[in-house]
């Protein structure tokens, strides 16, 4: 602990004027000092003095001096300040908790002895006086009482953290809750009780740690202080109870308590100040104030280290195990956050826009709520948590798939779930939100077990509610703040409501994208793309008012009202009534609902929510609050019925008509109300034992067997009257039904025919008749029966009393007329077998009219009605045996609608050849054909109708078909029916129109063989004429016409086209004159080119001549040629001469280079490997005549040329072609040697030249910047060209490369060097 001077209170007086007491209020607004004057002072927490009062003397006669203050404290609360006087009495001030209160004593306490301490406890204070009593001071009932008492004068009195009291005394002696714990040597002036540990000091300056509960001594402490200023005048614990404070001469000790029960006290030295009388901690632990003997009082501040967290949060470390946390902004008290399970606090940190915090120890997690002032200390060890602080009211861990909640101010987990969406979006938590009087400790969670799992669990019993499975991926939810229903969102844009009292899951709204609820209420807001959706109480999801949105997008709900983005208005208004009343209805206000609905206007529509509150009020007993809704939505017989029920209540309860409620009558009535007469009767029989009241209760609701019932079980006297008036009632009212049955009920049988007879219960009658035979024997009831069954048409009921009676002929008419065919079927094969055959008719006639036609089928049969039989078949479906019917018909002309009905099933199921054997059995083979026709398949319906169909029919159905058929371009379909119809000339014409010319010439070539040859010159025309060149040389080959196809392609100019046609077709002549005629065409260099690569040397060579003549072979490849064969130029020129191998033959020119290049020696063999490896691909191509898949993806830094020139064959040939092979492939093992040609800082190959740059006319490389110019403005390098001047002095080839160099350009003009 580190102390530092803060600021001085009380200046010191010139004489001894000691500090009575110093106490802080528990929340730390308040420090009161007592002088000794008398006066109590208040300071606020800045130390400054805010208000002043002087206390009184227990007897007011005795004068303003004749006491002293001996001690002074705050209650727990911080209301009361009780303040102890010498002349034995305690005041209690109510000073409030804050500035604004007013001073007002509230309790007075006289006692025997004088108090010299006071502490604060539960309800009041506890105080030890100067006779040894400690007495409790319980200021709610103005009393004190002794708790125990010492033989000696009190003079400390200490309270732990756990409620224990221990009171130190003069002789010595320590006690702990009444119990002497030890006894001192000195008497104990400083006393603190720290459980496990008890610390008492003395005026010889040692102090002493005590085990709390047994007295044994721990270790002695001996600080160094002077010998003679030793006194341990007071002692003071911090709040934390980590640090502890006596006060002594001139300053105090200070000292950090160890869990093992060590002190290691240091002195903080204040001069001047002389004896410490009084110390007092300030309630977060980081100040202290101490109080001396010559009045004076000065303020330490107590921190270790201060720091602010992004201007918006100050830390304060008082201690290593607590810590202050102060908002800058003053919008919230400061938080004291403690660890009771480590050592210290090591790290903090911020989340939730620094309204929540996370301190973080060696074995636990410290989460702060700062706006509510609460904190939770939960076991934790390791990192790597994801924390979510606000999620309704608690904060949420999750860490290797585990989601643990905590709720603020509680030190333990609540509970832990496994899941890995932990989305705020999909977590919700409600700790006691919106709870009542009667629903307390309500917690629930709502997470994701997986996107589409929802689960609930209850956080207080950790019992999961449910799980709801919903088909789509859940995007958002939340509870309500009662936990008992579930909004969520899918992202299909659904709003579901999930209710856990019935598990019932509810579609509510779609394409909702703003969903909320309102607070303090089981109201709902959600907008859609349209309108904006409230429901003032979700239980009622029917319920909702609809409201234009103006364009805006709703953000939150506030204050009651909708907030809106941009549109044409700022917010809507929620109804506040509406809300007022769910709420109070929800938390059970039923009389603040009843006085809402009383101010509504009464054009508004209340009659639900009056109903509404009366169940509730029913449910909750108030039957006069009950009566009153009723009256208002104008139901009078409920109205009279409650009232009637409170003036019962009234009678019974002797005029009090809560108590009369509980009567068993009054219980009986509200059962009748609610409909359960079964509890009614409970009540009335086993409670009231009133029996007659219950049955006079049964009657009034014709329940008279119940009442009978019940008169037989109590009152058995009343059963036969009760029956006679059960009788006469059902008489009177017309219901002999009933009556009847009452009597068989009882054995009269006959009395009970007669009653339903006469109630035209007929039926009734006939089956007691038949239940007992002894009736049948009396005729007259018989015929009575009988006469009325037939009058009433129960023919099947009359049937089996005739056949009872021996009857059977008329008991057959009568099942038939019933229609139980069955039965009289039966009767008549044994008693009258020639009706069998009428009988069955009848029976399949009824079964066809009761839409029964495959029932009937047997019976028509049976009854030899065959036509009838076939046509209830094919209704039926019974296609199958409606075809074996049509079997046996000889006279199909008779069943010809039959017949089509069947055969258009088949039709339609694809049976082809089932149909087309009934249609045409009975003539109808045309139909067929069209069907055919309709499903493509031509050519079965052509094969019919040759069949079964003339001539002129067949054309009058397929001529419009075929026409059809062209119009939509199904030309195959129509050149079958043209086949078929024998109109092959018409089929060609039509693919002649449409210039289907292969269809075309397919049918020439079947039908018309000796025109394919002329028909496919004429094809070969007609192309040509639209330009289909290819097309037309395809025609013109088929014919054998290939001098037509090279023609065609001359005339057009492809020149390429020609030459293919004559290589493919014409003999070598041909061709030779083909290309001659194409190089005609060229004329210059281009005709030599193509005739040389033909294959036509001679001609190549007169072509080059005659290019050379005109200038058009370029002179620098012609003089890189000759420099070639001069050594000091030879590799430069070689180098640059490919890049006219478009005019030379290429492979050797490129042998030529490589070997120029080669004999440079190892500084050149990169570059001869490139030039000779490509001599051998062009040697290889020239063999191959594939020059046109050579790749020159290694040439793309050069401006070689792309098209080489190549003769038939290779010109390099021989040894001189091997022994390169072999070089090229010995270069190509060797690892050191790249492959590729170099590049210069251009990124191209050194002899490169711009398109539109010129080159040295000696070597064809690049211009450099010292040039020799000649007379027509050519250029060469000065080097090179100083090295060629230099070796032509003795002649030779270069002394002719020179001259040619001078004849094409002119002298060289030195003049410009």
């Amino acid at each position: 602990m580190r102390l530092k001077y803060s600021k001085t209170l009380l200046e010191a007086q010139g004489s001894e004027s000691p500090i009575a007491g110093i106490s802080w209020s528990p929340n730390n607004i308040k420090l009161a000092i007592a002088t000794c004057d008398r006066v109590v002072l208040l300071f606020d927490h800045n130390g400054v003095r805010r208000d002043k009062f002087s206390t009184k003397p227990a007897d007011p006669q005795a004068g303003r001096k004749s006491y002293v203050i001996t001690s002074i404290v705050f209650s727990d609360n911080s209301e009361l300040l009780g303040i102890a006087q010498s002349d034995n009495m305690v005041f209690v001030y109510r000073v409030g908790s804050d500035w604004n209160g007013k001073k007002v004593i509230c309790n007075k306490f006289p006692l025997s002895g004088s108090p010299l301490h006071l502490l604060p406890v539960e309800n009041g204070f506890c105080t030890g006086t100067s006779d040894g009593k400690i007495r409790s001071l319980d200021c709610k009932s103005n009393k004190s009482s002794s708790l125990w008492t010492a033989g000696a004068c009190c003079i400390s009195l200490v309270r732990g953290s756990e409620g224990t009291i221990a009171s130190g005394h003069v002789d010595g002696t320590i006690y702990l809750n009444g119990r002497l714990l030890l006894r001192y040597a000195l008497p104990p002036s400083a006393l603190i009780l720290l459980p496990p540990y008890l610390i008492v000091g003395s005026c010889d300056g040692r102090v002493a740690v005590y085990e709390a509960q047994r007295g044994v001594l721990i270790r002695n402490i001996e600080p160094q202080l002077p010998v003679d200023r030793r006194d341990l005048i007071a002692a003071a614990p911090s709040p934390s109870g980590q640090t502890v404070a006596f006060g002594i001469f001139d300053g105090c000790l200070i000292g950090e308590v160890k869990d093992s029960g060590g002190v290691e006290l240091s002195t903080f030295s204040i001069p001047n100040l002389y004896a410490a009388r009084a110390l007092a901690w300030s309630g977060d632990g980081t100040k202290l104030a101490i109080g001396s003997q010559t009045g004076a009082v000065i303020q330490l501040e107590a921190v270790l280290r201060r720091w602010v967290w992004r201007d918006s949060v100050e830390v304060q470390h008082v201690s290593p195990k607590q810590l202050i946390l102060t908002r800058l902004a003053n919008d919230s008290p400061p938080l004291t956050v403690t660890t009771k399970h480590a050592p210290d606090i090591f790290n903090v940190r911020f989340i939730g826009n620094d309204w929540y915090a996370v301190c973080r120890t060696a074995s636990t997690l410290i989460l702060c709520d700062i706006a509510r002032g609460l904190t939770s200390e939960i076991a934790w060890s390791g990192s790597g948590e994801r924390i979510y602080a606000a999620v309704g009211g608690a904060c949420l861990l999750h860490r290797a798939g585990e989601l643990s909640v905590v709720e603020y101010g509680l030190d333990k987990i609540l509970h832990t779930v496994r899941t890995e969406r932990v989305n705020p979006h999909v977590l919700s938590v409600r700790i006691n939100e919106g709870t009542s009087e009667r629903e307390r400790d309500r917690k629930h969670l709502a997470y994701l077990l997986d996107r589409q799992t929802i689960a609930v669990v209850d956080l207080t019993t950790g019992v999961q509610l449910g799980q709801w499975w919903h088909e789509a991926r859940v995007d958002w939810l939340e509870l309500n703040e009662s936990g008992q229903l579930l909004l969520l969102r899918d992202t299909r844009r659904r709003l579901l409501l999930l209710r856990f009292d019935t598990g019932e899951k509810e579609i509510i709204a779609s394409g909702v994208g703003f969903v909320q609820w309102i607070e303090n209420s089981d109201a709902v807001v959600a907008q859609t793309p349209t309108h904006l959706l409230v429901w003032y109480t979700a239980w009622d999801t029917g319920s909702v008012d609809m409201a234009e949105c103006g364009g805006g997008i709703a953000v939150e709900v506030t204050a009651r009202k909708v907030i809106f983005e941009g549109g044409q208005m700022p917010y809507l208004q929620l109804d506040e009534h509406r809300l007022a009343f769910n709420n109070a209805l929800r938390n059970g206000d039923l009389t603040g609902c009843a006085k809402y609905l009383d101010g509504v206007s009464s054009n508004a529509d209340v009659g639900p929510l009056w109903r509404q509150l009366a169940e509730r009020a029913l449910a909750d007993e108030d039957v006069q609050l009950a009566a009153k809704c009723y009256r208002e939505i104008g139901d009078e017989a409920r109205t009279f019925y409650l009232e009637k029920t409170v003036e019962l209540a009234t009678e019974e309860g002797n005029g009090d008509s809560t108590a009369g409620l509980n009567s068993p009558v009054i219980r009986a009535r509200l059962a009748i109300f609610a409909g359960d007469l079964s509890t009614a009767e409970d009540y009335y029989v086993k409670k009231a034992n009133r029996p007659e009241l219950a049955i006079n209760m049964y009657k009034q609701f014709n329940r008279w067997t119940d009442a009978i019932a019940l008169a037989e079980r109590t009152n058995r006297p009343a059963v036969t009257g009760l029956k006679q008036q059960h009788m006469d009632y059902l008489t009177s009212t017309g219901r002999l039904g009933e009556a009847g049955a009452a009597l068989a009920a009882v054995g009269d049988f006959q009395g009970a025919v007669r009653f339903w007879l006469k109630g035209g219960r007929a039926r009734r009658a006939a089956n007691l008749l038949l239940q007992h035979p002894q009736l049948l024997r009396d005729n007259d009831i018989v015929d009575s029966v009988h006469t009325q069954l037939i009058q009433e048409e129960w023919w099947e009921m009359a049937g089996e009393i005739s056949e009872r009676m021996g009857d059977t002929k008329a008991a057959v008419e009568y099942y038939a007329k019933g229609n139980n065919f069955a039965r009289a079927v039966q009767l008549a094969r044994e008693a009258c077998p020639e009706e069998v055959t009428r009988l069955e008719g009848m029976w399949g006639n009824w079964l066809v009219s009761s839409r029964q036609a495959g029932a009937a089928v047997p019976h028509l049969i049976e009854a030899g009605e065959t036509r009838a039989a076939l046509t209830a078949a094919i209704k039926a479906h019974h296609y199958k045996r409606a075809l074996q019917i049509v079997q046996v018909i000889e006279d199909k002309d008779s069943i010809r609608e039959q017949c089509e009905q069947l055969g258009d099933h088949f039709i339609s199921i694809q049976e082809w050849d089932t149909a087309e054997r009934v249609l045409s059995s009975c003539g109808m083979a045309e139909r067929c054909v069209r069907a055919y026709n309709t499903a493509g398949k031509v050519a079965d319906g052509l094969r019919l109708a040759a069949q079964h169909l003339s001539e002129e029919e067949t054309r009058n159905i397929y001529l419009p078909l075929v026409k059809q058929l062209r119009q939509e371009g199904q030309l195959r379909k129509a050149e079958q029916i043209y086949i078929g119809l024998g109109e092959a000339d018409e089929a060609i014409s039509m693919y002649k129109e449409a210039s289907q010319y292969e269809a075309m010439l397919r049918l020439v070539a079947a039908h018309r063989s000796s025109l394919l040859e002329a028909t496919r010159r004429h094809v070969a025309q007609a192309l040509h004429a639209s330009g289909d060149l290819r097309a037309a040389e395809n025609y013109y080959i088929q014919a054998g016409d290939w001098k037509s196809a090279i023609q065609m392609y001359r005339s057009a100019g492809q020149w390429e086209g020609a030459e293919r046609v004559a290589r493919a077709h014409a003999p070598s002549s041909v061709q030779q004159q083909v290309a001659l005629q194409w190089a005609a065409a060229l004329g210059g260099a281009p005709a030599a080119r193509l005739l040389a690569a033909r294959g036509l040397a001679a001609l190549g060579a007169r072509w080059a001549l005659q290019a050379q003549r005109c200038g058009l072979i370029s002179p620098i490849a012609i003089t890189l040629l000759m420099a070639l064969h001069v050594p000091q130029i030879a590799t430069r020129a070689a180098r640059a001469l490919p890049r006219y191998t478009d005019i030379t033959v290429a492979d050797i020119v490129y042998y030529a280079c490589g070997v120029a290049v080669r004999a440079e020696g190892s500084s050149g063999v990169r570059e001869a490997f490139v030039l000779l490896n490509r001599s051998l691909d062009l040697a290889e191509a020239a063999d191959d005549d594939s020059a046109h898949l050579l790749d020159f993806t290694d040439f793309e830094c050069t401006d070689w040329s792309r098209t080489p020139l190549l003769l038939d064959s290779a010109c390099l040939k021989g040894s001189a072609l091997e022994e390169i092979r072999e070089w090229v492939l010995s270069v190509s093992m060797d690892q050191a040697v790249e492959q590729t040609l170099p590049v210069d800082t251009r990124s191209l190959y050194s002899s490169s030249v711009g398109a539109e740059e010129a080159c040295c006319v000696l070597t064809g490389f690049p211009l450099g910047s010292r040039l020799v110019t000649f007379t027509n403005g050519r250029c060469a390098n000065r080097e090179w060209w100083s090295r060629a001047v230099n070796a032509s002095r003795n002649g030779g080839t270069v002394a002719a490369l020179l001259n040619h160099i001078t004849f094409w350009c002119g002298p060289a003009d030195y003049s410009h060097i």
